[in-house]
């Protein structure tokens, strides 16, 4: 079957949604490779490296959790750990006393992770036929 025939039949909520989803995945996988290889960004805090290798396992294993689509409770876990991530690591670059736009990625990446969790959501909800928003 024709790929763009399959993409002109998703509406537009899904299309948004898989598109947040994608980035959001994309950067939670060079996220997690990133911590699991130490390597060293410009912005860092300088965490023990114990906390970069449990964060990288936790990232990977979120990449897993948004790759299936077998188990939802198991995706919802993903959301939540990344939100919590990344408001604890904006957290740390602001009370470390680093100005104030290091945060500022991590705030970026939380804002993606929630456009991504809100068309999920919206998608499952029609999908059950519970939102009415699309319909005329």
């Amino acid at each position: 079957m024709n790929n763009r025939l399959i993409w002109n039949n998703i509406n537009k909520t899904s299309k948004i949604g898989f598109v947040f989803t994608i980035i959001m995945t994309l950067m939670t996988a060079v996220s997690a490779f990133v911590n699991l290889a130490q390597i060293q960004l410009p912005l860092a805090i300088n965490l023990p490296w114990y906390i970069a290798t449990i964060l990288g396992f936790a990232k990977a294993l979120a990449v897993i959790a948004f790759i299936s689509n077998r188990f939802p409770t198991l995706r919802e876990w993903a959301y939540a750990g990344l939100f919590f991530e990344l408001i604890a690591g904006a957290a740390c670059h602001i009370l470390s006393g680093a100005p104030i736009w290091h945060a500022i990625p991590a705030l970026f990446d939380l804002s993606i992770v929630a456009v991504s969790y809100f068309y999920w959501h919206k998608k499952k909800y029609q999908l059950q036929g519970l939102d009415n928003s699309e319909r005329s």
